[in-house]
């Protein structure tokens, strides 16, 4: 009969053993994930819960609640959101009592994900639900993990609210929560929560036309965030500085739109950050259109110019559309500048832009108009039945547009308006 010391040192080996077996099959798991090798990986938590699922030792069960956790991840990674939701339910129901920091953080990160995949799922009101029991279970939580996952909770509660239900009032409520409970917090992810709460508060505004309020807001958070260099929370600072420019369009306060779009060129126009370069070109973009607007034209060519010229090569979808856009709308200013000037140069580059822009997948009715005002008729039909077909203009929208005039004696011409008149 062993000694109770010697059953002990037995006991204190297998105890070893079982915490070694459930981490090195976890960082297995975690290995073959990171490999690409997602349906292996899920074999592997599947064993581990298996074997370690029913031991009580907090430092074996840290393990199972972290290979659910990563299950649940992979899973929806794949696009198997159901079976993700089932395995973050099982979960909560495992280890959502449990009091160990550890478990805790799983259990508020599976919270957290499950909502946002309901919300992406577009079942807002059970997305609602589970960010509320993520508030409610771990909102006094000090640990840095769990409130990173509230703070992001209160997030996306408020995104669902406004983007999801259309229910402003109430994602201001909740930003404005979020703003009270974290705003001090000096965690760079906590910090960039909050500037996305802000952010989304100002848009909220800027949506009910409450533009006055959203000014306030966006200074807000330039006045708190401006000069930090985390990368996430730089990129809600050239958020909020589009926004505000937005905000005084709304308000047609042209000027001081113009001021903000170039304070925000001024600061992320050399940032190499693809979230930031998709908030700098779509800047650039809206400066030039309002210049548009204000028939402002030589500078809007310069502005669009300037955009071509910094992102042309960009190959980010988001950055290649404003480049297309602005170069069909280079095109239009040109061919409105024909119609004042009727200088040939003027179509000449109305077209070589406009051809520009649709090479890059953007508009092509404003080249259809160059190529009708420039003579090539047949061209300029053939573009112009195309935007028809594909919704880009109606009829109606033609039939008021000067620029086919020189058309209209064209059987082509002719055929397409017994075509798509009415339509």
């Amino acid at each position: 009969m062993k000694s109770e010391s010697a059953q002990r040192i037995d006991d204190d080996k297998t105890q070893a053993l079982r915490e070694n077996g459930a981490s090195g099959m976890f960082r297995e798991a975690e290995t073959l994930n990171y490999q690409g090798r997602e349906e292996e990986a899920l074999v592997v938590y599947d064993e581990l819960a298996r074997r370690f699922g029913d031991d009580e030792r907090a430092a074996v069960r840290k393990w199972v609640a972290a290979a659910l956790h990563s299950k649940g991840a992979t899973l929806n990674h794949l696009g198997r959101a159901q079976e993700a939701l089932i395995v973050y339910d099982e979960l909560t129901r495992q280890f959502g009592h449990d009091k160990t920091r550890a478990l805790r953080m799983q259990v508020a990160s599976g919270l957290y994900d499950k909502g946002t995949i309901l919300s992406c799922l577009e079942r807002g009101e059970e997305a609602l639900a589970v960010f509320d029991e993520l508030i409610r279970q771990f909102g006094d939580d000090d640990t840095l993990q769990v409130r990173e996952q509230v703070a992001s909770g209160l997030l996306n509660k408020g995104t669902t609210l406004n983007l999801l239900l259309g229910r402003n009032e109430e994602a201001l409520v909740v930003y404005d929560e979020l703003i009270r409970r974290y705003g001090d917090d000096e965690t760079p992810a906590v910090r960039a929560v909050v500037a996305s709460g802000l952010h989304n508060k100002g848009t909220s505004l800027w949506h009910l036309k409450r533009g006055e309020e959203a000014l306030v807001v966006y200074d807000e958070l330039i006045r708190r965030f401006g000069d930090d260099r985390v990368p996430a929370v730089r990129e809600q600072v050239a958020k909020g500085l589009f926004g505000k420019a937005a905000a005084f369009g709304l308000l047609e306060r042209d000027e001081e739109e113009l001021v903000v779009y170039d304070e925000l060129i001024r600061r992320f126009g050399d940032d190499e950050m693809p979230e930031v370069r998709e908030q700098t070109s779509s800047g650039l973009y809206n400066k030039g259109t309002a210049l548009t607007r204000l028939e402002r034209g030589e500078e809007a060519l310069a502005v669009f110019d300037d955009l071509v010229q910094r992102f042309g090569d960009d190959e980010t979808p988001e950055v290649r559309e404003r480049v297309a856009e602005a170069l069909a709308t280079a095109c239009f200013v040109h061919n409105r500048r024909w119609r004042e000037s009727k200088s040939q140069s003027e179509l000449v580059a109305a077209v070589a832009k406009g051809r520009a822009g649709v090479a890059l997948g953007g508009s092509s009715y404003n080249l259809a108009c160059a190529l009708a005002l420039a003579g090539d008729i047949d061209e300029a039909l053939g573009l112009l039945d195309a935007c028809l077909r594909s919704g880009e203009v109606s009829w109606t929208d033609v039939r008021g547009d000067r620029d086919w005039s020189v058309a209209t004696d064209s059987r082509q011409y002719v055929r397409l308006e017994k075509e798509h008149r009415g339509k």
